[in-house]
């Protein structure tokens, strides 16, 4: 990892190549949004367009249908274009209404439950 930005429930660092959101908490759909605008302004900054949120170890059991939406919402306005994004999370959590939203709406985004698949997949 070099160039570590550190904030209160994330930390950004490049990884592989890719610009990586490490989230440390159950975060909402404003401190989504937040993360994802500051990741990719320092994208800007480093002229990066690979983008990974990794929150494979937060518990999203209680996320809700209208979150899901939201921050596929979030994910399509800050990411459409230029930029192609992928999420990590536990496999149990996954549903890809947040994916397909952001998807539908211009965004190049996947939801995934491994790591060094959503790396793979960010390369192709």
């Amino acid at each position: 990892m070099e160039n570590t930005t550190l904030k209160p429930y994330y930390i950004i660092a490049e990884v592989n190549g890719v610009l990586t959101s490490t989230v440390g908490k159950r975060v909402s759909v404003d401190e989504f949004r937040e993360m994802l605008i500051e990741l990719k302004r320092i994208a800007v900054e480093k002229k990066m367009d690979k983008l990974l949120v990794n929150a494979i170890s937060i518990d999203f059991k209680d996320l809700t249908m209208s979150e899901r939406h939201d921050i596929g919402l979030a994910a399509a306005e800050i990411l459409k274009g230029d930029f192609k994004g992928a999420c990590v999370i536990q496999k149990e959590f996954i549903n890809t209404h947040g994916e397909n939203v952001a998807n539908n709406r211009g965004a190049n985004v996947l939801v995934i439950d491994k790591l060094e698949d959503a790396y793979e997949w960010l390369e192709q």
